[in-house]
């Protein structure tokens, strides 16, 4: 059991660590950029080796029930299964949310109650619902409920600046739940203020975006792919706060770049000088062009 568990740890850890992203200097190995990051590919593979190794040692076992990791194993596997469903989700795609939904109903049928055998009552709301059931209850502040959208919206940008499109704006669509999640209940009546409101998504976005091109942890390739892949507003409502950060990156870099062609001026930015007025970002689909 013990090296069986190692096996699930392993495959848990390169769930959530999994994907390596490596830009490599070959000139100055240390110069090089290494990231780790989730990779839901493992999921897959995590829940089929809990149901065969559980089999293997314990489908003799008269407690053991066909189609579960055994009693042994179930707590692990439920608790990995149940991590890997939110991380489908909130990756999206066709292929993830497929694989959400289909292991959303095996928890239905195989984590049932202790009590009473029925479906557990968590597991009895949509599938987006229990997904976000998770941060309901961080959403209990101010800071906490700043931070976790700050984090859905960062990640909506990792993903645009890998190319992974698809992630980015399943992130992004968490953020947005989020930020309605706890701005519900926040109407101002007379006399109160807004110190406990969040600010606008769009505005937490744009802030986003110039910390994250900022970073010196990212790639140089990585932050020009995720400019050339952002919408125009807030490329308009980001570029000149950037603009000095763009030269100053693209003259350090070796060989130095053209930061003009990396990180061009967006169209319309002498207008947007002159109106100062920046759209929303769409609530449905932002445009992140081409997906090549």
């Amino acid at each position: 059991m013990n090296t069986v568990r190692y096996i699930f740890f392993g495959l848990a850890f390169t769930i959530k660590r999994g994907k390596l992203i490596l830009e490599p200097d070959f000139d100055d190995p240390k110069r090089s950029h290494i990231e780790l990051l989730p990779d839901s590919r493992f999921i897959e593979h995590m829940h089929e080796t809990y149901l065969r190794l559980g089999k293997e040692q314990f489908g003799d076992d008269p407690s053991f029930v066909e189609g579960t990791a055994g009693p042994n194993y179930h707590t692990g596997h439920v608790t990995n299964l149940e991590d890997g469903v939110r991380q489908l989700y909130t990756e999206g795609g066709p292929k993830n949310l497929a694989l959400a939904r289909e292991y959303y109903a095996y928890l239905r049928k195989y984590n049932p109650d202790k009590d009473t055998g029925e479906v557990q009552e968590r597991y009895r709301q949509p599938l987006d619902a229990f997904v976000f059931s998770e941060f309901k209850g961080e959403f209990d502040s101010y800071k906490r409920a700043n931070a976790i959208i700050g984090s859905w919206i960062h990640r909506s940008l990792k993903h645009l600046s890998l190319g992974e499109v698809d992630q980015s704006i399943a992130a992004m669509a968490r953020a947005r739940q989020g930020w309605t999640y706890y701005m519900q209940d926040k109407q101002i009546e007379p006399g109160q203020t807004a110190r406990r409101h969040l600010a606008p998504l769009k505005n937490m976005r744009d802030n986003s975006i110039v910390q994250f091109l900022q970073k010196p942890d990212i790639n140089i390739m990585h932050k020009a792919r995720l400019w050339s892949r952002l919408d125009k507003p807030s490329r308009l409502a980001t570029y000149d706060q950037l603009a000095p950060y763009f030269r100053q990156l693209c003259d350090s870099n070796e060989p130095p770049l053209d930061s003009e062609k990396a990180f061009s001026e967006p169209p319309g930015m002498e207008e947007h000088r002159k109106n100062n007025a920046v759209d929303d970002v769409p609530k449905t689909q932002i445009d992140y062009g081409e997906r090549g």
